[in-house]
């Protein structure tokens, strides 16, 4: 299936997550939905070890796949520096770093 010309096979369909996720994560971060902020960017991390794993072992890759995979990791930077702009940790949630 093709949307824009862009072939939508798995690796893609994660990138394009990624990328259309970030706006709203940055939503949660500014609104100040921390817990959520982190699932999410932890499902984001993921998708992106998987889409890289996937499109390498199933010869998926291209060059538009690795175009939207770039944008979706600058949308991942922003949000990582926002997220920690926005909590920087402290001894108020030290206790999800150390498991108690």
């Amino acid at each position: 299936m093709k949307i824009f010309n862009i072939t939508l096979h798995i690796p893609n369909i994660l990138s394009l997550y990624r990328l259309i996720s970030a706006p709203f994560i940055l939503l949660l971060i500014y609104l100040g939905y921390e817990n959520t902020f982190i699932i999410l960017f932890v499902i984001n991390q993921i998708s992106d070890t998987l889409d890289g794993y996937i499109a390498r072992k199933y010869k998926l890759e291209s060059e538009i796949g690795s175009l939207l995979d770039s944008y979706a990791d600058i949308g991942s930077y922003i949000i990582a520096f926002a997220g920690i702009w926005k909590f920087p940790p402290t001894s108020s949630n030290q206790h999800i770093l150390h498991g108690y």
